[in-house]
């Protein structure tokens, strides 16, 4: 009798071993079924077909039954997988070394024309802004290591401040600290943890893309490729980029290995003061970690860690809440610019989408207008102005105000729109392929969706989809542009390795043509002892 192909029992297999806790029925009958050859040998052959047996001249039904019923992927990924991803990650840290080295050696470059061997490859252009540590963060830390506190997020001795978060700041006011006030040595380490970030970041990407698909390479490759991709922001700019994209990373590793809320409540709290670093380093990264709490932590038995992680976060954010109140006698759970984003989202910038030259009006970026007047109102009424701004712009004109929030949904999502256009287009083939390369992860995120009612997805994949979708919405609602994106970068790789893995398992199953009917069938009666043949 035909049995099924080797692959679909392998993954089945596999389902059986993770669900191991539960007797299977497969392992209590196993003493008492006698494999196909011995069946065949032992029983005489009925005149008529047995029940599930296939009549002479006809398919094998029963294999098409067992392949039929067999899950097309499981819903939770096999712990048992004996792929090895120590190459892949290798590959990773090679690469986040390489380009590192490569990025910097721009700046042992004399002459400004040999910058054209460097991104954006352009001659005279140079845009390794590795001193640029972080803009306000920076000052901020000089202003704490200077002995003033946390205060003047413009340079200037202005007075205390909430615009920024805190972790980072304090990160930076640590290395000055380190470095004895020792600019390249801060720059140095900066660059160091800004390249740790990456490895920990490509490495999980891998990791898990071997838990739900068992591909190492293709998931090395492709983060490899995005980095390449996003160099600039990878390896020639020192922002806030990579501890949010560490944090934002961290959050879905957590999730998916830690798994806090079916653990112990000490576990719970772990995970709960790390909901509240992440909310003081990114306050979009907190709200992450509170979306995937909420979706996670509410069935039923999980509901005690669930509260135990929520009240841990409420007091690991607390004593900075507290401080923000003392100084400014105002409710600011992490930071306080948020009207001056949206301020500069609906009022500075047309479309809605930020650009290069938008920075150049901003008070951080010059001794202008701007800093001027937030020297002179305060930060809480230099915000309040803005906010006043932004609020009559919309109550004028509301539909402007909808348009910009689609403008930074399509920029988020599917069209291509770079932070430098003059410099993106004066380079025509690196503009053309950044075009249909950047709507892949969000095309792929659409496949997967669709195709999941049939192909159900796993807990890790929502997660990872969640993540993604949650971190996105505030910034589409209130201020866009490719910096803000840049964190999401594992969750759009994973989403292009699982969107891949759906269309090769098409070809793996597709259904067979005429030709394979027919051989199938001639096979069948060759068997048939009606036939005669033996």
């Amino acid at each position: 009798m035909p049995i099924a192909s080797s692959a679909p029992v392998r993954e089945f297999d596999s389902e059986l071993d993770m669900n191991s806790d539960s007797p299977s029925p497969v392992a209590e009958n196993q003493d008492r079924v006698q494999p196909a050859e011995e069946v065949e040998l032992a029983e005489p052959i009925p005149d008529e077909p047995a029940p599930n047996e296939p009549a002479p001249g006809e398919p094998a039904l029963v294999e098409a039954a067992l392949v039929e019923a067999l899950p097309a992927e499981p819903l939770e990924p096999a712990a048992g997988s004996t792929v090895s991803m120590t190459g892949a990650a290798v590959l990773v840290i090679v690469a986040v070394i390489a380009g590192s080295l490569y990025a910097n050696l721009s700046s042992l470059v004399v002459n400004r024309a040999n910058f054209r061997f460097f991104p954006p490859f352009m001659a005279g252009v140079n845009r390794n802004q590795t001193e640029h540590l972080a803009a306000e963060y920076n000052s901020i830390a000089t202003a704490i290591v200077a002995g003033r506190g946390f205060s003047d997020p413009f340079k200037d001795q202005a007075g205390p401040t909430a615009w920024m978060p805190p972790v980072l700041c304090w990160i930076l006011a640590g290395l000055r600290w380190v470095a004895d006030g020792d600019s390249e040595i801060v720059i140095a380490l900066f660059i160091l943890l800004q390249d740790l970030a990456l490895m920990f970041s490509g490495v999980m990407t891998v990791a898990l893309s071997r838990r739900t698909t068992g591909r190492v390479w293709l998931p090395a490759a492709l983060f490899v490729g995005a980095m390449a991709y996003y160099f600039r922001l990878c390896f020639q700019f020192t922002h806030d980029c990579w501890i949010v994209l560490l944090t934002l990373n961290l959050v879905i590793a957590g999730m998916i290995w830690l798994r806090p809320f079916e653990q112990s409540l000490r576990r719970a709290a772990v995970w709960g003061i790390c909901g509240g670093l992440f909310a003081l380093t990114s306050p979009i990264v907190g709200f992450t970690w509170a979306v995937a709490a909420l979706a996670t932590g509410l069935r039923k038995g999980r509901r005690r860690q669930f509260a135990v992680a929520v009240l841990m976060s409420i007091l690991t954010v607390t004593p900075w809440v507290i401080r923000n109140y003392w100084v400014f006698g105002r409710l600011i759970p992490v930071k306080s610019n948020l009207a001056f984003e949206l301020y500069q989202s609906q009022c500075l910038q047309a479309g809605g989408v930020l650009r290069g030259n938008i920075f150049g009006s901003h008070p951080y970026a010059a001794d202008g207008e701007e800093r001027w007047r937030y020297r002179k109102l305060g930060e809480m009424e230099y915000l309040d102005e803005k906010w006043e701004i932004f609020a009559k712009a919309v109550r004028d004109n509301p539909m402007d105000f909808v348009e910009r929030v689609a403008n930074r949904f399509f920029a988020a999502t599917l069209e291509y729109s770079p932070f430098s256009p003059n410099e993106e287009r004066n380079n025509g083939r690196i503009f053309f392929i950044s075009q249909l390369v950047y709507p892949l992860p969000f095309l792929s995120l659409l496949l997967l969706l669709v195709l999941s009612p049939w192909r159900p997805l796993s807990s890790a994949q929502w997660i990872v989809i969640g993540v993604y979708l949650s971190y996105l919405l505030p910034y589409i609602i209130i201020s866009y542009y490719d910096r803000y994106k840049f964190p999401v970068l594992a969750a759009e790789i994973l989403m292009m390795v699982w969107a891949f893995d759906r269309i090769a398992g098409w070809f793996r199953t597709m259904p067979p043509t005429a030709a394979d009917d027919a051989e199938a069938v001639i096979v069948v009666d060759e068997a048939d002892p009606a036939s005669g043949a033996a």
